[in-house]
């Protein structure tokens, strides 16, 4: 029965590859839309650069300022990362310990 199951498991995916490679050949590619075109990104990356709020550029070109956010602009740059501070330099003094009676 697991030889039969394996051999119908190849099948199915050697048709899905088939197919998929089919829809490739005719132009068709699977997935979700992009939200942004290329010319909505310059639009928003000017406007950003030109000290527009966030919120008013994601409504101009109309998506949210997540998506803006996920396509890698930024109003401000990010934040440097602090570099680990050194422990045994900050060690913090814990409470005396109670001995037990």
């Amino acid at each position: 029965m697991g030889a039969l199951a394996q051999f119908e498991r190849d099948l199915i995916r050697e048709r899905t590859l088939a197919g998929l490679t089919a829809a490739r050949a005719q132009g068709r590619f699977g997935g979700r839309p992009k939200a942004l075109s290329p010319a909505d990104l310059e639009t928003a990356r000017a406007a950003i650069a030109a000290g527009e709020d966030m919120h008013v550029v994601a409504r101009r070109v109309g998506v949210s300022r997540q998506t803006l956010y996920a396509a890698g602009l930024r109003k401000h740059p990010p934040m440097p990362v602090k570099p680990p501070r050194d422990r045994r330099q900050t060690a913090k003094r814990s409470r005396p310990v109670r001995k037990k009676r």
